[in-house]
C-alpha cells in the first residue's frame, strides 16, 4: 500500500472511484491546481483504489472528499488513507462532512477521534434526492465551535 500526491495523470482513474459524488474530473483537477488543497492518491500493488482531497486554512483541515474503490472497502485502506492526512496536515483541527445514512463511515470518524458537532440538512443532492450530512469535528473545543451552538 502507498500514499502520494495525486497527479495530473490520476485524475481520469480518481473520478471512477466514487460515481455518487459530484466530484468530477474538473472539480478534482481544479483542487490540484490550487496550493490550498492537498490531494492524495492510494494504490495497493501499483493500482490505485482511492484519493482523498483536503484544504487547509489557517489551523484547520477541511476534508473535502475520501473514497476508496468499493472492492476494496472495509478492510481498513479508509482509515490508514484519513490517518495519513491527519498525520501530515499542519492543522490543529480537522472537520469532515458525512451523509447521514453512512454508518461505516460515521464509525470510522468515532474510532479516529471525530466527534459529531452539526448537521447540515439537504447538504448533498444524490440522483436529485437531498440528503442530510452531519459535521465531524477532532480537535475544535466545543465552546468555540460555531455548529455547536455554544459559539460565543
Amino acid at each position: 500500500m502507498n500514499i502520494r500526491a495525486m497527479a495530473i495523470t490520476d485524475i481520469e482513474m480518481v473520478s471512477q472511484l466514487d460515481e455518487t459524488s459530484s466530484w468530477n474530473a474538473s472539480k478534482i483537477q481544479d483542487c490540484l491546481r490550487q496550493s490550498q488543497y492537498q490531494c492524495w492518491v492510494m494504490d495497493v500493488n501499483k493500482q490505485l483504489i482511492g484519493y482523498a482531497i483536503s484544504q487547509t486554512i489557517l489551523d484547520e483541515a477541511h476534508v473535502l472528499n475520501i473514497a476508496i474503490d468499493v472492492d476494496y472497502r472495509s478492510q481498513g485502506y479508509g482509515r490508514q488513507l484519513l490517518q495519513h492526512i491527519l498525520n501530515v496536515l499542519p492543522a490543529e483541527r480537522a472537520i469532515l462532512e458525512v451523509r447521514s445514512d453512512n454508518i461505516v463511515a460515521k464509525a470510522l470518524y468515532n474510532k479516529l477521534g471525530f466527534e459529531k458537532i452539526g448537521e447540515r440538512k439537504g447538504y448533498y443532492q444524490i440522483d436529485g434526492i437531498s440528503c442530510d450530512a452531519e459535521v465531524f469535528s477532532r480537535g475544535h473545543s466545543e465552546e468555540n465551535c460555531p455548529l455547536s451552538g455554544n459559539a460565543g
